[in-house]
């Protein structure tokens, strides 16, 4: 029985509050239920997907296809609950196909793209208001010996990438948008709440998702020749003067201060992410972890045979780290990376990321020859480029629920695109 459409709009509306407050609140199962009633709405109302739409979303499933298959080759030589990590692996690399379709189901419902910003909008604002009240909390109830960098980014830590989306459009496009209908609330205050949270999350990921939205909405990447050259001698000078920026401001503050630890963890971001071991303590270890977690995985890539190489070792995979404290937990076999980019290497094979980055030049292409209006291709551009970069840091579409909102998007903007390039 096919639903009426006032049930369907409900339903989606519902959906889409799970999705993008995914962080708030248990965000496995928030993710798991929002990804099954997806699929229940969508095949309930036997929506058919055609050619273009399967073109995008074949690499995704292709790359889940590899993983399933590897990880039967292995499954003999396996530890003990490795079937609990196939499922698990599954479902991270089915999530971001179910959220691309949904997304592509919100297109087809007609919503208007200025309502979608707008609850993009709203629901970041919820997000980053229940993250301000959690530091507040914090330093109002925390002793002064936890007023450390590393201790307020662990006890409020804090990702969640619409905000920088939400930031970069309310400042350089709500004037002259249609999306102002639809906010009852003072810009200044939506950007005053928004530029707070993002900052006081002392996440690296964050602040640089929301200069690459600044960037992307400045029309800064294309596959357009002049466009590309120009873009490239902006940004370098730009890194240069951000660079510059911290360096005096880590030299002039003081080194006990927050500001010092800021822009110290700035300036050790390229050294924390490569593998600067030996490692003289568990501290120095933990400050530098994505490094070693990194270079674990690149020798265990190392040890697998042409096929492994090329095809991966399957869901389920792990590296051994031995009995390592991380953060205060106990760890010693890490199934999930921070670097998505070597996480799919090692469950997918070459093979594997090569299709990652096909997706990725497919829909980018896509948003790059599309003129429906310069918002919603640039706005599609930043939530592009936001994804693949922060797969360096946060494992791209595979992270476990910080990017399910930016699928949805990915979905939605690709369902316009693709209605704008079709030939007449």
């Amino acid at each position: 029985m096919i639903r009426s459409k006032s049930a369907d709009h409900l339903v989606i509306v519902l959906l889409i509050i799970m999705v993008f407050l995914s962080e708030i609140f248990i965000s496995s199962g928030v993710s798991l239920v929002a990804g099954f009633l997806i699929l229940a709405l969508i095949f309930n109302r036997s929506i058919k997907i055609n050619k273009g739409e399967i073109s995008l979303i074949l690499p995704l499933f292709l790359i889940l296809i590899i993983g399933i298959i590897g990880s039967l080759f292995h499954i003999k030589v396996a530890s003990e609950g490795f079937g609990y990590l196939i499922a698990k692996d599954m479902w991270y690399y089915t999530k971001p196909i179910i959220y691309f379709l949904a997304g592509l189901y919100l297109y087809r419902m007609k919503l208007k793209k200025e309502i979608i910003i707008s609850i993009l909008i709203y629901l970041s604002l919820v997000t980053a208001i229940q993250h301000l009240i959690r530091v507040v909390i914090f330093f109002i109830t925390s002793p002064a010996e936890d007023l450390v960098l590393d201790t307020i980014r662990i006890r409020t830590s804090f990702v969640n990438l619409t905000e920088a989306y939400s930031l970069a459009f309310m400042m350089l496009f709500y004037n002259h948008s249609d999306v102002k209908k639809y906010i009852y609330l003072p810009k200044w205050l939506i950007i005053t709440i928004l530029s707070a949270s993002i900052l006081l999350s002392f996440s690296r990921s964050l602040i640089f998702s929301l200069i690459i939205s600044l960037l992307a909405l400045n029309d800064f990447f294309s596959f357009r020749l002049n466009t590309f050259v120009k873009s490239t001698v902006k940004i370098l000078l730009i890194l240069l003067f951000i660079i510059l920026t911290l360096v005096i401001i880590n030299r002039i503050s003081n080194k006990d201060s927050l500001t010092h630890a800021f822009t110290e963890k700035y300036l050790n971001s390229v050294k924390e992410t490569t593998y600067p071991g030996p490692f003289s303590s568990n501290a120095v270890l933990n400050r530098n972890w994505r490094g070693y977690e990194a270079h674990l995985t690149k020798m265990e890539i190392r040890k697998g045979n042409l096929f492994e190489r090329f095809f991966g070792y399957g869901f389920g995979k792990t590296v051994y780290i031995g009995k390592r404290g991380y953060l205060g937990e106990s760890l010693e076999n890490i199934p999930k990376f921070h670097n998505g980019f070597l996480e799919i290497l090692l469950k997918a094979g070459f093979a594997g990321l090569l299709l990652y980055l096909i997706f990725f030049f497919y829909i980018f292409r896509l948003a790059d020859r599309t003129k429906p209006g310069k918002e919603t291709e640039l706005l599609f551009k930043a939530i592009i480029l936001t994804a693949l970069l922060t797969t360096y840091v946060l494992t791209g579409l595979y992270n476990k629920s910080a990017l399910d909102s930016s699928c949805l998007l990915l979905g939605f903007f690709s369902g316009i695109s693709l209605h704008f390039n079709k030939p007449e």
